[in-house]
Protein backbone atom coordinates (compact mmCIF):
# COMPACT_ATOMS: atom_id res chain seq x y z
CA UNK A 1 0.00 0.00 0.00
CA UNK A 2 1.21 3.35 -0.23
CA UNK A 3 2.30 4.37 3.08
CA UNK A 4 0.49 7.68 4.33
CA UNK A 5 -0.19 9.33 1.26
CA UNK A 6 -3.32 11.06 -0.01
CA UNK A 7 -4.55 9.03 -2.68
CA UNK A 8 -6.96 6.88 -0.65
CA UNK A 9 -6.47 3.04 -1.50
CA UNK A 10 -6.10 0.41 1.49
CA UNK A 11 -3.92 -1.88 2.11
CA UNK A 12 -6.30 -4.10 4.00
CA UNK A 13 -8.53 -4.39 0.67
CA UNK A 14 -5.24 -5.65 -1.60
CA UNK A 15 -4.66 -8.02 0.91
CA UNK A 16 -7.57 -9.86 0.84
CA UNK A 17 -7.22 -9.76 -2.52
CA UNK A 18 -4.18 -11.51 -2.56
CA UNK A 19 -5.90 -14.25 0.08
CA UNK A 20 -8.99 -15.06 -2.25
CA UNK A 21 -6.52 -17.34 -4.45
CA UNK A 22 -5.83 -19.65 -2.51
CA UNK A 23 -7.97 -22.15 -3.90
CA UNK A 24 -6.23 -21.74 -6.77
CA UNK A 25 -3.66 -23.80 -8.66
CA UNK A 26 -0.47 -22.11 -9.21
CA UNK A 27 -1.03 -23.08 -13.14
CA UNK A 28 -3.83 -20.38 -13.38
CA UNK A 29 -4.03 -18.85 -16.52
CA UNK A 30 -0.01 -19.72 -17.28
CA UNK A 31 1.13 -17.24 -15.42
CA UNK A 32 3.72 -19.06 -12.92
CA UNK A 33 6.83 -17.40 -13.18
CA UNK A 34 9.47 -20.43 -14.00
CA UNK A 35 12.40 -20.93 -10.57
CA UNK A 36 14.69 -18.90 -11.96
CA UNK A 37 12.46 -15.75 -11.33
CA UNK A 38 14.25 -12.65 -9.87
CA UNK A 39 13.62 -9.20 -8.92
CA UNK A 40 14.12 -7.61 -12.05
CA UNK A 41 15.78 -3.87 -12.38
CA UNK A 42 13.76 -0.84 -12.25
CA UNK A 43 12.01 0.78 -14.98
CA UNK A 44 10.38 4.30 -14.77
CA UNK A 45 6.77 4.66 -15.22
CA UNK A 46 5.51 6.78 -18.09
CA UNK A 47 3.71 8.42 -15.46
CA UNK A 48 3.91 12.33 -13.84
CA UNK A 49 6.36 12.73 -11.33
CA UNK A 50 5.21 13.17 -7.72
CA UNK A 51 2.11 10.69 -8.88
CA UNK A 52 0.64 8.93 -5.68
CA UNK A 53 0.34 4.97 -7.21
CA UNK A 54 -0.56 2.06 -6.64
CA UNK A 55 0.00 -1.24 -8.06
CA UNK A 56 -1.20 -4.87 -8.05
CA UNK A 57 0.05 -8.39 -9.79
CA UNK A 58 -2.70 -10.56 -11.49
CA UNK A 59 -3.04 -14.04 -11.13
CA UNK A 60 -2.46 -13.88 -15.71
CA UNK A 61 0.67 -11.85 -14.62
CA UNK A 62 -0.15 -8.73 -15.46
CA UNK A 63 1.22 -5.88 -13.72
CA UNK A 64 -1.30 -2.97 -13.59
CA UNK A 65 -0.61 0.80 -11.29
CA UNK A 66 -2.47 3.53 -11.24
CA UNK A 67 -1.44 7.07 -10.89
CA UNK A 68 -3.07 10.08 -10.01
CA UNK A 69 -1.41 13.53 -10.24
CA UNK A 70 -2.11 17.15 -10.27
CA UNK A 71 -3.08 19.34 -7.70
CA UNK A 72 -6.50 20.14 -5.47
CA UNK A 73 -7.28 22.44 -8.41
CA UNK A 74 -7.56 19.30 -10.83
CA UNK A 75 -6.35 15.53 -11.07
CA UNK A 76 -5.51 13.22 -13.37
CA UNK A 77 -5.81 9.36 -13.57
CA UNK A 78 -3.26 7.42 -15.28
CA UNK A 79 -3.49 3.47 -15.62
CA UNK A 80 -0.34 1.45 -16.62
CA UNK A 81 0.03 -2.00 -17.27
CA UNK A 82 2.61 -4.00 -17.88
CA UNK A 83 2.18 -7.88 -19.64
CA UNK A 84 3.00 -11.27 -18.19
CA UNK A 85 6.28 -11.59 -19.73
CA UNK A 86 9.72 -10.74 -17.93
CA UNK A 87 10.60 -8.24 -20.92
CA UNK A 88 7.34 -6.16 -21.22
CA UNK A 89 7.79 -2.38 -21.10
CA UNK A 90 5.12 -0.09 -18.76
CA UNK A 91 2.51 1.19 -21.28
CA UNK A 92 -0.82 3.62 -20.38
CA UNK A 93 -3.31 1.91 -20.78
CA UNK A 94 -6.01 4.77 -20.40
CA UNK A 95 -6.05 7.95 -18.31
CA UNK A 96 -8.98 10.56 -17.25
CA UNK A 97 -8.96 14.03 -15.58
CA UNK A 98 -11.21 15.50 -12.97
CA UNK A 99 -10.72 13.25 -10.66
CA UNK A 100 -11.12 13.29 -6.73
CA UNK A 101 -7.91 10.97 -5.72
CA UNK A 102 -10.31 8.50 -4.45
CA UNK A 103 -9.32 5.31 -6.82
CA UNK A 104 -9.59 1.53 -5.97
CA UNK A 105 -7.85 -1.03 -7.91
CA UNK A 106 -8.88 -5.00 -7.28
CA UNK A 107 -7.28 -7.74 -9.56
CA UNK A 108 -9.78 -10.92 -9.89
CA UNK A 109 -8.75 -14.44 -8.85
CA UNK A 110 -9.93 -15.60 -12.27
CA UNK A 111 -7.84 -13.23 -14.29
CA UNK A 112 -8.33 -9.78 -15.19
CA UNK A 113 -8.86 -6.71 -13.11
CA UNK A 114 -11.40 -3.40 -12.07
CA UNK A 115 -10.72 0.14 -11.46
CA UNK A 116 -12.89 2.46 -9.95
CA UNK A 117 -12.85 6.51 -9.10
CA UNK A 118 -14.54 9.05 -8.93
CA UNK A 119 -15.02 11.96 -11.06
CA UNK A 120 -15.01 15.53 -9.59
CA UNK A 121 -18.85 16.86 -10.29
CA UNK A 122 -18.89 19.24 -6.71
CA UNK A 123 -19.88 22.88 -7.23
CA UNK A 124 -19.79 22.60 -2.95
CA UNK A 125 -17.35 20.80 -0.88
CA UNK A 126 -20.34 18.24 -0.09
CA UNK A 127 -21.33 18.02 -3.24
CA UNK A 128 -21.58 14.15 -4.35
CA UNK A 129 -19.04 13.15 -6.95
CA UNK A 130 -19.74 10.46 -9.69
CA UNK A 131 -18.46 7.29 -9.17
CA UNK A 132 -16.97 5.26 -12.42
CA UNK A 133 -15.80 1.44 -13.02
CA UNK A 134 -13.60 0.15 -15.99
CA UNK A 135 -12.21 -3.36 -16.59
CA UNK A 136 -10.15 -5.68 -18.43
CA UNK A 137 -10.08 -9.45 -19.22
CA UNK A 138 -7.68 -12.14 -18.16
CA UNK A 139 -4.69 -12.03 -20.14
CA UNK A 140 -5.30 -8.55 -21.58
CA UNK A 141 -4.01 -5.09 -20.99
CA UNK A 142 -6.49 -3.80 -22.66
CA UNK A 143 -9.57 -1.66 -20.19
CA UNK A 144 -13.10 -1.51 -21.26
CA UNK A 145 -14.94 1.94 -21.70
CA UNK A 146 -15.78 3.51 -17.88
CA UNK A 147 -18.87 2.89 -17.09
CA UNK A 148 -20.90 5.40 -14.38
CA UNK A 149 -22.22 3.79 -11.53
CA UNK A 150 -23.71 6.33 -8.78
CA UNK A 151 -23.48 8.70 -7.18
CA UNK A 152 -20.99 9.23 -4.12
CA UNK A 153 -21.04 11.81 -0.77
CA UNK A 154 -18.39 12.24 1.96
CA UNK A 155 -17.34 8.59 3.14
CA UNK A 156 -16.35 7.34 -0.28
CA UNK A 157 -15.72 3.82 -1.70
CA UNK A 158 -14.18 0.67 -1.59
CA UNK A 159 -13.86 -2.30 -3.94
CA UNK A 160 -13.08 -6.04 -2.93
CA UNK A 161 -13.36 -9.82 -4.81
CA UNK A 162 -14.07 -13.08 -3.81
CA UNK A 163 -12.27 -15.99 -4.87
CA UNK A 164 -15.35 -16.65 -7.40
CA UNK A 165 -13.93 -13.23 -9.14
CA UNK A 166 -17.34 -11.25 -7.78
CA UNK A 167 -16.82 -7.88 -6.98
CA UNK A 168 -18.41 -6.02 -3.82
CA UNK A 169 -18.53 -2.27 -3.91
CA UNK A 170 -19.26 -0.35 -0.80
CA UNK A 171 -20.19 3.74 -1.06
CA UNK A 172 -21.85 6.19 0.71
CA UNK A 173 -24.54 8.50 -0.34
CA UNK A 174 -26.50 11.19 1.29
CA UNK A 175 -28.01 9.11 3.71
CA UNK A 176 -27.59 5.83 3.52
CA UNK A 177 -24.02 2.99 2.69
CA UNK A 178 -24.76 0.73 -0.48
CA UNK A 179 -23.27 -2.24 -1.38
CA UNK A 180 -23.07 -3.50 -5.12
CA UNK A 181 -22.05 -7.13 -5.26
CA UNK A 182 -21.80 -8.99 -8.79
CA UNK A 183 -19.98 -7.92 -12.45
CA UNK A 184 -19.40 -4.93 -14.60
CA UNK A 185 -23.02 -5.04 -16.18
CA UNK A 186 -24.68 -7.04 -13.70
CA UNK A 187 -24.94 -5.92 -9.89
CA UNK A 188 -27.08 -6.27 -7.25
CA UNK A 189 -27.99 -3.77 -4.55
CA UNK A 190 -28.39 -4.19 -0.92
CA UNK A 191 -28.47 -0.96 1.47
CA UNK A 192 -27.13 -0.78 4.94
CA UNK A 193 -29.24 -0.73 8.03
CA UNK A 194 -27.57 2.04 8.96
CA UNK A 195 -24.99 4.54 7.26
CA UNK A 196 -22.06 4.65 8.06
CA UNK A 197 -19.89 7.69 8.19
CA UNK A 198 -17.40 6.58 5.69
CA UNK A 199 -16.58 3.31 3.92
CA UNK A 200 -13.71 1.10 4.20
CA UNK A 201 -14.29 -2.28 3.04
CA UNK A 202 -12.56 -5.99 3.69
CA UNK A 203 -13.96 -9.25 1.21
CA UNK A 204 -12.87 -12.68 2.54
CA UNK A 205 -12.54 -15.12 -0.25
CA UNK A 206 -16.08 -16.98 0.97
CA UNK A 207 -17.20 -13.97 0.05
CA UNK A 208 -18.04 -13.06 3.85
CA UNK A 209 -17.07 -9.22 4.28
CA UNK A 210 -16.37 -6.60 6.62
CA UNK A 211 -17.21 -2.92 6.50
CA UNK A 212 -14.81 -0.37 8.99
CA UNK A 213 -15.95 3.21 10.29
CA UNK A 214 -14.71 5.83 12.08
CA UNK A 215 -17.41 8.71 13.28
CA UNK A 216 -17.29 11.29 16.51
CA UNK A 217 -20.86 10.20 18.87
CA UNK A 218 -22.78 12.70 20.59
CA UNK A 219 -20.32 12.93 23.62
CA UNK A 220 -17.02 13.99 21.26
CA UNK A 221 -15.82 10.35 21.74
CA UNK A 222 -14.62 8.30 18.39
CA UNK A 223 -15.95 5.85 18.02
CA UNK A 224 -14.44 2.51 15.33
CA UNK A 225 -17.36 0.41 13.99
CA UNK A 226 -17.70 -2.65 12.20
CA UNK A 227 -20.74 -3.95 9.52
CA UNK A 228 -20.42 -7.13 8.25
CA UNK A 229 -22.18 -10.12 5.88
CA UNK A 230 -22.18 -13.79 6.65
CA UNK A 231 -22.03 -14.72 2.81
CA UNK A 232 -21.28 -12.76 -0.62
CA UNK A 233 -24.77 -12.40 -1.21
CA UNK A 234 -26.53 -12.15 2.72
CA UNK A 235 -27.56 -9.09 4.26
CA UNK A 236 -25.35 -6.77 6.24
CA UNK A 237 -25.25 -6.23 9.69
CA UNK A 238 -25.74 -3.06 12.01
CA UNK A 239 -22.39 -1.70 13.45
CA UNK A 240 -20.95 -3.56 16.04
CA UNK A 241 -18.54 -1.20 18.07
CA UNK A 242 -14.86 -2.48 18.30
CA UNK A 243 -12.96 0.98 20.35
CA UNK A 244 -14.88 3.64 21.46
CA UNK A 245 -12.30 6.31 23.14
CA UNK A 246 -12.83 9.94 24.88
CA UNK A 247 -8.55 10.51 23.80
CA UNK A 248 -8.87 9.17 20.55
CA UNK A 249 -5.55 9.36 19.08
CA UNK A 250 -6.62 6.66 16.11
CA UNK A 251 -9.18 9.32 14.90
CA UNK A 252 -5.58 10.96 13.73
CA UNK A 253 -3.77 8.20 12.60
CA UNK A 254 -4.68 5.43 9.95
CA UNK A 255 -7.21 2.57 10.36
CA UNK A 256 -6.71 -0.83 8.66
CA UNK A 257 -9.50 -3.87 8.53
CA UNK A 258 -8.76 -6.99 6.84
CA UNK A 259 -11.69 -10.13 6.50
CA UNK A 260 -11.00 -13.98 6.10
CA UNK A 261 -13.16 -16.40 5.43
CA UNK A 262 -15.79 -17.90 8.18
CA UNK A 263 -16.02 -14.26 9.57
CA UNK A 264 -12.76 -13.76 10.76
CA UNK A 265 -11.98 -9.96 11.42
CA UNK A 266 -8.84 -7.60 12.34
CA UNK A 267 -8.59 -3.81 12.52
CA UNK A 268 -6.02 -2.31 13.27
CA UNK A 269 -5.29 1.89 14.05
CA UNK A 270 -3.28 3.94 15.68
CA UNK A 271 -2.96 4.62 19.36
CA UNK A 272 -0.75 6.98 21.16
CA UNK A 273 0.91 4.15 22.59
CA UNK A 274 1.53 1.82 19.98
CA UNK A 275 -0.52 -0.07 17.02
CA UNK A 276 -3.49 -1.80 18.37
CA UNK A 277 -5.33 -4.50 16.60
CA UNK A 278 -8.97 -6.18 17.89
CA UNK A 279 -9.55 -9.24 16.05
CA UNK A 280 -12.52 -11.69 15.93
CA UNK A 281 -12.55 -15.78 14.49
CA UNK A 282 -16.23 -15.98 13.54
CA UNK A 283 -19.06 -13.43 12.25
CA UNK A 284 -20.72 -13.69 16.31
CA UNK A 285 -16.95 -13.81 17.94
CA UNK A 286 -16.18 -11.54 20.60
CA UNK A 287 -13.17 -9.24 20.07
CA UNK A 288 -9.71 -9.40 21.41
CA UNK A 289 -7.49 -6.52 21.56
CA UNK A 290 -3.97 -6.31 21.61
CA UNK A 291 -1.26 -3.51 21.38
CA UNK A 292 1.77 -4.00 19.80
CA UNK A 293 5.07 -1.72 19.82
CA UNK A 294 5.04 0.87 16.74
CA UNK A 295 2.99 3.62 14.43
CA UNK A 296 3.45 2.72 11.02
CA UNK A 297 1.48 -0.34 10.20
CA UNK A 298 0.31 -3.04 7.45
CA UNK A 299 -2.02 -5.75 7.94
CA UNK A 300 -2.84 -8.50 5.48
CA UNK A 301 -4.36 -12.23 4.66
CA UNK A 302 -2.09 -15.13 3.54
CA UNK A 303 -3.59 -17.48 0.96
CA UNK A 304 -3.20 -19.91 3.58
CA UNK A 305 -5.76 -18.13 5.82
CA UNK A 306 -3.56 -16.55 8.44
CA UNK A 307 -3.51 -12.59 8.81
CA UNK A 308 -0.40 -10.90 9.43
CA UNK A 309 0.18 -7.72 11.23
CA UNK A 310 3.60 -6.15 9.88
CA UNK A 311 4.82 -2.95 11.96
CA UNK A 312 7.81 -0.16 11.66
CA UNK A 313 9.51 -2.42 14.23
CA UNK A 314 10.61 -4.19 11.05
CA UNK A 315 8.75 -6.97 12.30
CA UNK A 316 5.83 -9.27 11.31
CA UNK A 317 2.88 -11.79 13.73
CA UNK A 318 0.56 -13.89 12.80
CA UNK A 319 -2.60 -15.43 13.82
CA UNK A 320 -4.90 -18.03 12.67
CA UNK A 321 -8.36 -17.04 11.07
CA UNK A 322 -9.66 -19.38 14.18
CA UNK A 323 -8.41 -17.98 16.75
CA UNK A 324 -7.74 -14.24 17.76
CA UNK A 325 -3.83 -14.93 19.74
CA UNK A 326 -1.11 -13.39 17.87
CA UNK A 327 2.36 -15.06 17.37
CA UNK A 328 5.37 -13.73 19.33
CA UNK A 329 6.97 -11.38 16.66
CA UNK A 330 9.32 -12.31 13.64
CA UNK A 331 12.25 -9.96 13.04
CA UNK A 332 12.96 -9.20 9.83
CA UNK A 333 15.40 -6.56 10.08
CA UNK A 334 17.05 -4.81 13.19
CA UNK A 335 17.03 -1.35 11.91
CA UNK A 336 16.41 1.93 13.41
CA UNK A 337 14.29 5.15 11.47
CA UNK A 338 12.27 3.54 9.86
CA UNK A 339 9.11 5.41 8.80
CA UNK A 340 6.66 3.18 6.31
CA UNK A 341 6.41 -0.44 6.10
CA UNK A 342 4.44 -2.25 3.85
CA UNK A 343 3.65 -6.24 3.13
CA UNK A 344 1.89 -8.64 0.50
CA UNK A 345 1.79 -12.13 0.84
CA UNK A 346 2.04 -14.34 -2.14
CA UNK A 347 2.10 -18.81 -3.00
CA UNK A 348 1.70 -20.21 0.29
CA UNK A 349 3.54 -19.17 2.70
CA UNK A 350 5.79 -16.10 0.50
CA UNK A 351 5.52 -13.19 0.98
CA UNK A 352 7.89 -9.15 0.53
CA UNK A 353 8.06 -7.31 3.15
CA UNK A 354 9.18 -3.46 2.34
CA UNK A 355 10.10 -0.08 4.54
CA UNK A 356 11.65 2.76 4.59
CA UNK A 357 14.44 4.27 6.52
CA UNK A 358 14.62 8.08 7.19
CA UNK A 359 18.00 9.00 5.16
CA UNK A 360 17.43 12.94 5.71
CA UNK A 361 14.53 15.46 5.95
CA UNK A 362 12.91 14.70 3.07
CA UNK A 363 14.85 11.51 1.85
CA UNK A 364 14.46 7.83 3.08
CA UNK A 365 15.82 4.72 1.62
CA UNK A 366 13.87 1.37 0.50
CA UNK A 367 14.72 -2.26 1.70
CA UNK A 368 12.87 -5.22 0.75
CA UNK A 369 13.67 -9.01 2.41
CA UNK A 370 11.66 -11.92 0.56
CA UNK A 371 9.81 -14.89 2.25
CA UNK A 372 9.81 -18.11 0.42
CA UNK A 373 6.91 -20.52 0.29
CA UNK A 374 8.66 -22.83 3.04
CA UNK A 375 9.05 -20.13 5.47
CA UNK A 376 12.27 -19.20 4.79
CA UNK A 377 13.79 -15.46 5.23
CA UNK A 378 16.22 -14.44 2.74
CA UNK A 379 18.92 -11.76 2.08
CA UNK A 380 17.56 -7.75 2.57
CA UNK A 381 18.31 -5.57 -0.39
CA UNK A 382 18.10 -2.38 -1.01
CA UNK A 383 15.71 -1.50 -3.85
CA UNK A 384 16.67 2.80 -4.07
CA UNK A 385 16.84 6.21 -2.96
CA UNK A 386 12.95 7.46 -2.13
CA UNK A 387 11.01 10.40 -0.72
CA UNK A 388 9.95 11.10 2.65
CA UNK A 389 7.25 14.17 3.23
CA UNK A 390 7.73 14.93 7.19
CA UNK A 391 5.13 16.52 8.98
CA UNK A 392 2.92 15.49 12.16
CA UNK A 393 3.50 12.09 10.92
CA UNK A 394 6.21 11.08 7.95
CA UNK A 395 4.46 9.88 4.56
CA UNK A 396 6.78 7.47 2.68
CA UNK A 397 5.63 6.49 -0.54
CA UNK A 398 6.21 2.61 -1.38
CA UNK A 399 4.06 -0.49 -2.03
CA UNK A 400 4.75 -3.90 -2.70
CA UNK A 401 2.64 -6.45 -4.73
CA UNK A 402 2.69 -10.46 -4.64
CA UNK A 403 0.36 -13.07 -6.07
CA UNK A 404 -0.58 -16.31 -5.84
CA UNK A 405 1.07 -17.00 -9.08
CA UNK A 406 4.22 -16.13 -7.37
CA UNK A 407 4.18 -12.84 -8.93
CA UNK A 408 6.00 -10.10 -7.30
CA UNK A 409 5.64 -5.98 -7.82
CA UNK A 410 7.44 -3.23 -6.09
CA UNK A 411 6.50 0.58 -6.81
CA UNK A 412 7.96 3.37 -5.39
CA UNK A 413 8.78 7.32 -5.82
CA UNK A 414 12.29 8.64 -5.88
CA UNK A 415 14.23 11.48 -4.62
CA UNK A 416 13.59 13.09 -7.35
CA UNK A 417 9.63 12.77 -8.02
CA UNK A 418 10.08 10.06 -10.63
CA UNK A 419 7.86 6.78 -10.48
CA UNK A 420 10.05 3.52 -10.54
CA UNK A 421 8.82 -0.66 -11.05
CA UNK A 422 10.89 -3.76 -10.19
CA UNK A 423 8.87 -6.89 -10.82
CA UNK A 424 9.66 -10.24 -9.15
CA UNK A 425 8.95 -12.48 -12.18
Amino acid sequence: MKLGTTHRMHAARRRVVAATTAALALVVLGAVPSSAATWRSSVALPVAKNATTDVRVGEDGITDVTAVSGSSGGLSLTVVGVGASSGAVPKVAFSRTKVTGDVELVESPKGGALVAWTRDTAVEWDDPTTLYVAARAAGSTTWSAPTKLASVHLGGFDVGVDRSGRYTIAYRTATATKVLTGRPGSWAARTLRAALPEVELAVAPDGTAALLAVDVDSTGAAVLSVASRASATGAWTAPTVVRRDASPAFIYGRQAVVAASGGSVSVAWNSGSGVRVASRATSTGAWATATVPGWSFDLTSRPDGRVELATDAVSVRSRSRTSTTWSSPTTVAKRSGVVGVDEAAGDARAATVAWVQASGVEAGVVYARDRTTSGTWGTIRRVGSTAVEQGDVAHTFVEVARSVAGRGALVYRSTTGKIWLQRFV
